[in-house]
């Protein structure tokens, strides 16, 4: 339903316009009039007009100058100009202003109608326009959580093992992937914060990084989307149309600047740099990037994919020197050692989670056997929940192992020395009764 706005001084030629309009051609529920500009203005100002028409020449202003001032408020009113002259100046203007048509006085009823005809295609196509925009702004507002719902889906769920299933969600979702489309993705990880973070900081940090990464991984080449795994994980996918311009030199040197960005705020990561890969075949790179995850031990590495078939290849832990500089009470000495030990695993490139579970293995072995010669039980000393929270994280990176390494020679100590100190009074007080006998 539309709706239409008369304006001419002359009362008889708005009833003539009014009854000559064909409401089966033209479907209107609103039908104003107004004999001068000023109150054709007080009608367009309150209320949404459709269709104007117009007398040109009126003793209160023309109706170039009504149309003149819709134009500069940016009135949607299509314009029909009406007048008893064929003066092309006015037509001229009236085209310039927007005007859809120009019809001569008296108006023949059927030129009318077919101008309002022409008017009503004009405001479909308008309206159609209008939804298809409001349509294509909402979509791009959706559409980042949409295809982020489709990555997840396509990493978590088994069910989507099939070609035949990823085609029907890709389908049923709408989106703008196919199954020939090549995707390359990398999986950043946060391993800690230097600091310890309020959940309000953590938050924060967690958005530094996300702006860092879509700083650093903007290029024309590509587009890049960061999907969300958990507190700790993300998936930064880049889509290309042009492959070719992707070298592994390029994305070490983007995941170095991303990693050298997250220390900035005291947040140490790793990258994981994955290979091209069609939807079908994501979620296995996505799998094999989570394990070299899970078995990296060193802090802000960039690790690629090929790099999954490493062995390493170290020497087994000297505990036999350990133990024995610790029952010397060399304490000191005994951590360096370590460290040192600690150092050439690092240097090697290839330590990961499992050799540092077999560490922590056979350094709990030699600490269980220094406390039994003591006549020491372990769980009198190792039952607390901070020892037992840093045992846990030992195996989560070098540093962390070397935390817990000190914290428990250092309680291991203190307990064998706690035991000794009283034998050594003992020791002397009998040592003194002897001399003065």
């Amino acid at each position: 339903m539309y709706s239409i706005l008369i304006v001419d001084d002359d009362n008889h030629d708005i009833q003539k316009v009014k009854t000559i309009i064909d409401h089966g051609a033209i479907p209107v529920d609103d039908l104003y009039t107004a004999n001068n500009i000023q109150q054709a203005k007080e009608i367009l100002s309150s209320r949404q007009i459709d269709i104007l028409l117009c007398d040109i020449e009126m003793p209160q202003g023309t109706g170039i100058e009504l149309l003149e001032w819709g134009q500069e408020r940016s009135q949607d009113t299509l314009s029909v100009l009406l007048t008893c002259h064929t003066d092309f100046k006015y037509a001229r203007q009236a085209l310039r202003l927007g005007c859809i048509d120009y019809l001569l006085k008296p108006v023949d009823p059927k030129e009318l109608n077919s101008v309002l005809k022409k008017a009503e295609t004009v405001l479909k196509k308008k309206t159609e326009t209008l939804r298809i925009n409001d349509y294509q702004q909402m979509w791009k507002r959706i559409t980042p959580l949409v295809m982020e719902s489709f990555w997840l889906n396509l990493i978590n769920n088994m069910e989507l093992s099939t070609e035949e299933a990823i085609k029907e969600m890709i389908e049923g979702m709408n989106i703008p992937v196919t199954m020939d489309m090549m995707f390359f993705p990398i999986l950043l990880t946060i391993q800690r914060y230097q600091k310890k973070l309020s959940a309000r900081n953590q938050k924060i940090t967690e958005h530094v990084i996300k702006q860092s990464i879509n700083r650093i991984f903007t290029e024309e080449e590509f587009s890049t989307q960061i999907i969300k795994l958990n507190n700790t994980d993300y998936i930064i996918i880049l889509s290309f149309e042009n492959p070719e311009h992707l070298t592994r030199e390029f994305l070490r040197e983007h995941c170095e600047e991303l990693v050298r960005s997250c220390n900035k705020v005291y947040c140490d990561v790793s990258c994981f740099i994955g290979e091209f890969s069609s939807v079908s075949d994501f979620s296995n790179v996505i799998a094999v990037l989570k394990t070299l995850k899970n078995e990296n031990v060193i802090l802000n590495q960039v690790i690629e994919i090929h790099e999954a078939e490493k062995k390493a290849e170290v020497n087994t832990p000297n505990t036999d020197l350990w133990t024995t500089l610790l029952k010397k009470g060399k304490e000191k000495e005994a951590l360096e050692e370590i460290f040192v030990y600690f150092k050439v695993l690092s240097r090697t490139g290839n330590i990961n989670a499992s050799m540092l579970k077999q560490f922590r293995q056979d350094f709990l072995q030699m600490i269980y056997l220094l406390l039994n010669q003591n006549n020491i039980s372990a769980s009198e000393i190792f039952n607390d929940a901070f020892t037992i929270e840093l045992e846990d994280k030992a195996v989560n990176s070098i540093e962390e192992m070397g935390i817990w390494v000190k914290h428990t020679i250092r309680k291991t100590m203190e307990r064998i020395n706690a035991v000794e100190r009283p034998n050594d009074v003992v020791e002397a007080v009998k040592e003194y009764i002897a001399l003065h006998l």
